[in-house]
Parts: structure tokens; sequence; C-alpha cells
């Protein structure tokens, strides 16, 4: 997958579901038939832990290239109460973030190619949705429907996405990574922050 490669290939169908689906076939196909193509039980049951490894393996590589692109237009959404701030006479913090390097500038280039606008465009339907609810939120007939798909629950397949400014994909570049805490020395604010 895109791991061993100096060029990142996420912006993609992520392929890695048809093989592993065909491990998981033959996995199952080892299990029950294996009599019928003359196996020693052993030796199936060993080949189909192999191939249901694999499978596996190839299920989460598929999972990842997903994950990013669907993180592309719609971030995990981030709260904290207050009681959660670091409380430091040192340090102002100022959230989450990750270390920009050049893999994350190639991504962003690759996200802004007329080829890849698929995956940062929202779908048609999702905008319809936002526009159905932005149109009717006085209307007192649809007042049930308008809620409930403006709301966050789980149920909701055109759930609003975070009051986020900007292009989400410029923060979904780093999720690979992970996020840490970003820490400002206070030292350094110098009436530039309220």
């Amino acid at each position: 997958m895109s791991q061993i490669y100096e060029h990142e290939a996420l912006l993609r169908d992520p392929f890695e579901y048809v093989s592993a689906t065909a491990y998981f076939a033959g996995a199952a196909s080892l299990v029950i038939g294996s009599e019928l193509a003359f196996v020693v039980p052993v030796i199936a049951y060993t080949g189909a832990a192999v191939f249901t490894l694999r499978g596996i393996q190839r299920f989460r590589q598929a999972r990842k290239v997903r994950q990013y692109q669907k993180n592309l237009t719609r971030l995990p959404i981030y709260k904290m109460s207050s009681s959660q701030l670091a409380k430091s006479y040192k340090k102002q913090f100022l959230g989450m973030g990750f270390t920009w390097t050049a893999i994350h500038a190639q991504r962003i280039y690759d996200a802004e190619l007329p080829r890849n606008e698929k995956y940062i465009r929202l779908p048609k339907l999702y905008r319809w949705v936002r526009k159905f609810v932005y149109q009717n939120e006085n209307n007192r007939r649809l007042k049930l429907l308008v809620k409930f798909l403006d709301s966050d629950h789980f149920l909701n397949p055109w759930k609003p996405l975070p009051d986020l400014e900007g292009k989400s994909y410029l923060h979904a570049v780093g999720m690979p990574e992970g996020e840490e805490k970003i820490l400002q020395p206070l030292s350094t604010r110098v009436a530039h922050t309220l």
C-alpha cells in the first residue's frame, strides 16, 4: 500500500477491499471444502488462518484509505470542557494540531488536483439537504424533519458539518499521523493574542 512508496496514493478507490474479500473467500473455501480440494484438515486450517490474517490486513489498509477520504470533507468533532484545559502559568493551549511536513504539502497538492475534486467536494445530496434545512427552518409543518436533519444525531446521515472555517482538508491531511496538543509559551504572546 502507500507506506512502501515515497509518494502516497490515498486519493483513489480503496481496491484493497477486493483482495480482502478474496482472502476471506479463500479462507472460507479452505475450511468448508478442504475435502473437495484433497487438502489435509491441518493444512486447510493453517491456510485459512493465513488467508484470514492477510484479509484483515488488506481490510485495514482499505479502511485507512477510506477514512482519509472521508475526513477530507468531514472532520471528527473536537470538543472539550473548560475543566479539561491545561492549567499552566508558562504555556497557553492553542488547540490540537500536527507538525507540517513535505508529505502534508503533497497531500494538499493531490487534493487540489481537478481529478480529485470528488474527494474534497461535498456530495450533491448532502448539499441539497443543507439547502433544504436552510430554506425550511421556519416551516411549521416540516419542523420535526428540519430539526432532525439539523441535529448531530447518530441516525442522521446528513449531519451538519462542525463550525470550522476554511478548507476542512487542510486539517485532514494530518489526521493519519494523529494530532497532539499545541502549546505556546506565554512569554512569546506579547499582546498579539487575546
